[in-house]
């Protein structure tokens, strides 16, 4: 009869687990983890508008089958490289990075295109994206927390103040744009009082 054991043994285990319960471990990670969670944000954020135009109706059959398979490999391809451990995922820098660069420019054509075609002004296109980012990096942080990724090693190499200063940046701008759509009123396209 087998059972699991740690690979360097169970008192080992347990420093480690009471280490990470005593946060010891989140405050150096936490900058790195964070502006690693608004990226996935970054990522997951038009998902809201797909929900809000399927559940309203705005999409035709048409747009899903056209649209959403290049957002999906990109965003899958994106997902699968920054939260993969460090060690599981092999690095090809040129080619790589090139991917990367297309996966996140499919992503800005789907966001924009959703929007857009929701019939949506500018500061409802920003607030609902913002809403998305937001709420997606909440639920994402967690999981960026509880196990080191690959993002976050890449992330790990700004310096610490930098790494807040954009996370406060990122954050801010972000629920600002979420509160100036939540508080105005509702305008149509063409509306321009």
């Amino acid at each position: 009869m087998s059972y699991w054991m740690p690979p360097n043994g169970w008192s080992t285990f347990w420093k480690e687990y009471l280490k990470f319960r005593r946060c010891e471990v989140w405050p150096k990670r936490f900058p790195a983890a964070a502006l690693g969670a608004c990226i996935v944000g970054a990522i997951l954020c038009p998902l809201i508008f797909v929900f809000i135009g399927v559940h309203g109706g705005d999409f035709t059959p048409l747009i899903s089958v056209v649209t959403l398979p290049p957002y999906a490999l990109s965003g899958g391809f994106l997902l699968r490289r920054f939260l993969a451990k460090p060690s599981e995922v092999p690095t090809r820098p040129s080619r790589i990075w090139l991917l990367e660069a297309m996966s996140w420019i499919v992503i800005a054509y789907f966001l924009n295109f959703v929007s857009y075609t929701m019939l949506l002004i500018g500061l409802e296109r920003l607030g609902i994206a913002c809403i998305g980012l937001l709420a997606a990096s909440g639920l994402s942080l967690p999981l960026l927390l509880v196990r080191q990724s690959k993002l976050e090693i890449r992330l790990a190499r700004l310096p610490r103040r930098a790494a807040l200063g954009i996370l406060m940046a990122v954050v801010g701008l972000s629920v600002w744009a979420a509160v100036a759509y939540l508080s105005a009123p509702t305008s149509f396209i063409g509306d321009h009082s």
